[in-house]
């Protein structure tokens, strides 16, 4: 099987395995038990707590461990409302391509008198930095947060967010972005963009499902969205999934460390991809430029994507038609629509995400899968 769905989920790394392994069966202790166990657990959490913070420029104690990227977008969006509305911040601003963990959030805070303005996006998935001002500016009295995702799931676009983090600073407003396909791809600090909430996943870097992190700077108020204990600074109640996030600490660690030779490799898999598409003759258009290597938006035109979904499992192939969010959804991405796609052509597209267990011989092979299951599709239209 060739398996190149990456961005909807990646294949737990050995050394990411290995530690939740251990911590299932060794360090199987309650982290807030005050015995040897306990303490042992929580350590092994603190260590993971450590290990996050420093691939992101942030301070142990500014990360709080969830159970995915969703929830901590909710946690990050749900938990600053009261304190917005308190202080008449009642205006947000994100972008129409974000994940549905915010925008749907953001849709629950419009109904609870909160403005929200959803941004634009150019053909390459970017919010224009000169009109975010002039709305930021047009608000400014009111404005609270700018929510804007720093890597776009479905097309693997960049968010300028430095310069955004600017902005927001300049403007007296929080930044927050959901960087769950950014960890590990791009370099973030989370002081050099300003940044006061960040979003993370664990099985999008290699570790298990169902383990999350959110990056709350020191000072900023969050009312908790799951309540109960005292746990992850009183913001996100219950146990600890303590072998989830130790394979996140692990996982985030390796894939910083490889960050720069990682983007090396996907650029070279991305070029001989699209090399043996040209050679065979294949017609495509490839959706948003100078995104993320790793991450392939890819219309094919005239050839439905469920149908070509189909004939490339039959070929052990597995790539998708966009978020796993939205899998079985029969409405035109939202995203694919945001950059001015007709539905048609919406609806001929499919995402090919590569992660590190990909190799060369994997790309040739589905560029020739593509290829034919193109010329089977031609042939039954």
């Amino acid at each position: 099987m060739i398996y190149l769905d990456n961005a909807a989920t990646t294949k737990i790394s050995r050394d990411a395995f290995e530690a939740a392994c251990w911590a299932i069966h060794d360090c199987y202790g309650n982290p807030s038990s005050l015995h040897k166990a306990g303490t042992e657990a929580a350590q092994m959490v603190a260590k993971a707590r450590k290990q996050i913070a420093r691939c992101i420029g942030a301070m142990d104690d500014e990360i709080v461990f969830t159970a995915g990227g969703s929830e901590s977008d909710n946690l990050a969006l749900r938990g600053i409302a009261p304190y917005l509305k308190e202080n008449g911040k009642t205006t947000i601003i994100t972008s129409q391509i974000e994940h549905h963990a915010v925008l749907n959030t953001c849709k629950v805070l419009e109904k609870d008198g909160f403005k929200v303005i959803y941004m634009p996006v150019d053909e390459d998935g970017r919010v224009d930095i000169e009109e975010l001002e002039r709305v930021m500016k047009i608000f400014k009295d009111t404005l609270g947060l700018v929510s804007i995702m720093a890597v776009n799931n479905e097309i693997g676009s960049i968010q300028l967010i430095d310069d955004i983090g600017d902005l927001c600073q300049e403007y007296g407003v929080l930044f927050m972005t959901d960087a769950v396909q950014a960890l590990g791809h791009i370099h973030l600090d989370v002081n050099t963009s300003h940044i006061d909430l960040m979003a993370m996943s664990g099985h999008k870097i290699h570790a298990m499902k169902g383990i999350g992190a959110l990056y709350v700077r020191r000072g900023i108020k969050l009312e908790p969205v799951i309540t109960g204990g005292g746990q992850e600074n009183h913001l996100r109640a219950g146990t600890e999934n303590v072998p989830g996030i130790v394979s996140m600490g692990e996982a985030a660690e390796k894939i910083i460390k490889n960050i720069d030779a990682d983007r090396a490799y996907y650029e070279h898999l991305r070029k001989l991809f699209l090399g043996e598409l040209d050679r065979l003759g294949v017609n495509y258009v490839v959706n948003c430029s100078g995104g993320v290597p790793n991450i392939i938006s890819l219309t094919l035109p005239k050839c439905e994507s469920e149908a070509m979904l189909l004939l490339l499992n039959e070929k052990d192939i597995c790539v998708s038609a966009g978020s796993a969010c939205t899998a079985g959804s029969l409405d035109p991405s939202h995203v694919l629509k945001a950059l001015y796609l007709d539905d048609q052509d919406a609806s001929c597209t499919i995402r090919i995400s590569m992660g590190a267990n990909n190799c060369s011989d994997d790309m040739i092979k589905t560029a020739n899968a593509i290829f034919e299951s193109v010329q089977q599709l031609q042939a039954m239209m």
